[in-house]
């Protein structure tokens, strides 16, 4: 089970984001995903790319986007470790941030 946020960038500079994730610490890059481990606290999450998102059939078609995921029943301290890593990049690529949760969380 996992928390996913689906974040959209006003512009969607895919290289410019995936650069900026890389000179963060804990992060590693690989095809269309950054991720961030940190052997110290063991909090991992991941940033997906989807610059070319599929679209279903009869829906309008989506906006590039990047979908933000991480795994449920770890302790706290991943929350405290995960939000401002994503409020970092949410701001500095002036993103909207969609939380699918039911009733946002």
């Amino acid at each position: 089970m996992s928390y996913d946020l689906y974040i959209t960038p006003k512009q969607f500079d895919f290289q410019a984001m995936f650069d900026w994730l890389g000179w963060r610490p804990h992060y590693e890059q690989g095809g269309s995903q950054v991720r961030y481990s940190n052997d110290d606290t063991g909090v991992y999450f991941s940033f997906d790319f989807y610059d070319e998102p599929e679209q279903e059939e009869g829906e309008p078609p989506r906006q590039p986007y990047v979908a933000f995921n991480l795994n449920y029943n770890r302790p706290h301290v991943l929350g405290l470790e995960a939000e401002p890593e994503v409020a970092a990049f949410v701001n500095h690529f002036d993103s909207t941030l969609d939380d699918p949760q039911m009733d946002g969380m």
